[in-house]
């Protein structure tokens, strides 16, 4: 097997040949004034010989001159702040994540009130306690349940037929009650456009929807 520039060749006996490279790092100056170049060394798997220890001491003696020096530099920083600045920090993320929060909640609840609106009152119901509400179109009955994804169900009698993944796109950006609003009236005005689109997740083997 051929050699790299800077590593050891094996013999194919338990021995090998250390040659030299054009590195001028410290740890590879140790390595080479333990070994030195071309000086043959015994290296075996179970135990460790008086030259390869040697080879390891300096390698690990000097293994804080390879730490990054913006590492370094992070590390002295990160000593150096105060107690004071850390609590002041702490307080304006807290701010940042209240103001956060005041931000997206307006829509959400913008989103909920619009979806209660059109909903029976049994559908309420079920929403505000149990995050679902069912509906029917045509012979076909679905409950849609409170979430964004997967969380379209064709259901009957027997329980769930069917689950169906169809969504606005960028839907991590909406609210709930607005994703449920677009599934719902798909479903109620499209609903050969909703199949078309969505992947279904059939729970009963054999079962095909007539629509």
């Amino acid at each position: 097997m051929a050699g790299m520039a800077g590593f050891g060749t094996g013999t194919g006996s338990g021995t090998g040949v250390i040659t030299t490279c054009g590195s001028t790092g410290i740890i590879w100056n140790q390595w080479v004034s333990v070994t030195s170049a071309s000086q043959e060394f015994t290296f075996t798997t179970s135990t460790n010989t008086a030259a390869s220890s040697a080879i390891w001491v300096n390698w690990s003696g000097r293994g804080s001159y390879v730490i990054p020096e913006t590492y370094q530099q992070m590390h002295v920083d990160s000593r150096s702040v105060s107690k004071r600045e850390i609590r002041r920090e702490i307080k304006r993320m807290a701010v940042r994540t209240r103001q956060v929060r005041k931000i997206t909640e307006r829509p959400k609840r913008k989103a909920e009130t619009l979806l209660l609106k059109h909903l029976a009152r049994e559908q309420r119901r079920t929403w505000m306690e149990k995050d679902y509400f069912d509906f029917s179109v045509e012979s076909r009955v679905y409950r849609i349940r409170r979430g964004s994804v997967g969380n379209v169900e064709l259901i009957d009698d027997a329980g769930i037929v069917a689950k169906l993944c169809c969504h606005p796109r960028n839907v991590s950006s909406l609210p709930e009650a607005d994703v449920a609003m677009s599934q719902w009236m798909m479903l109620k005005y499209n609903e050969k456009e909703f199949f078309r689109l969505a992947n279904f997740h059939y729970q009963r083997p054999g079962y095909r929807s007539a629509a």
